[in-house]
């Protein structure tokens, strides 16, 4: 949530949904509050899970198209570290994790989840266009609520999509 405006008993935040809420500041005075405003610029960490079959070369041209996509969008991301870390045998998958750098202040969340939808649709695109698949969607950071217990988020890079379906569900 976000701070829209301070009152005198009350503050208003308005949600990754557009909704507006106001809490006591007497209650607020009570919880952990994080000013994500003094924070660095946030780093995601998108994972993707590929065959083991790929070939090193073909590996190395997604990682190379990869880093040029992000370094082409220099008023999203800042830069962009890519890592094998891990190989399952039983699957025959070896996970890379992508770390992005962003411009955009955690506040700036629409903007934040726009950049990082774009590159899960280039990696979904380019995955496709080489003729390989995806053996596992690429998992997004998962989204806390107010009381910090984890929202599912089981859809690619849509946290907060995951969010309303959970809540739909309910």
């Amino acid at each position: 949530m976000v701070v829209h405006t301070i009152g005198l008993m009350s503050s208003t935040f308005l949600t990754s949904f557009g909704e507006q809420i106001v809490v006591l500041n007497s209650i607020i005075s009570t919880k952990s509050v994080c000013n994500h405003s003094r924070s660095p610029s946030p780093w995601l960490k998108i994972t993707v899970e590929l065959p083991t079959r790929t070939r090193p070369p073909d590996v190395a041209k997604f990682v190379g198209a990869v880093q040029k996509f992000i370094n082409d969008r220099e008023n999203d991301w800042t830069s962009v570290f890519i890592f094998i870390t891990g190989f399952d045998a039983d699957r025959a998958t070896m996970k890379l994790d992508v770390w992005l750098g962003a411009t955009n202040p955690y506040q700036e969340w629409n903007a934040l989840y726009s950049s990082r939808s774009r590159v899960l649709l280039f990696i979904h695109a380019y995955i496709v266009e080489a003729g390989h698949h995806i053996v596992r969607p690429a998992q997004p950071l998962c989204a806390l609520d107010d009381v910090g217990s984890e929202v599912a988020s089981g859809l690619s890079g849509f946290s907060g999509l995951a969010g309303l379906l959970a809540r739909s569900r309910e």
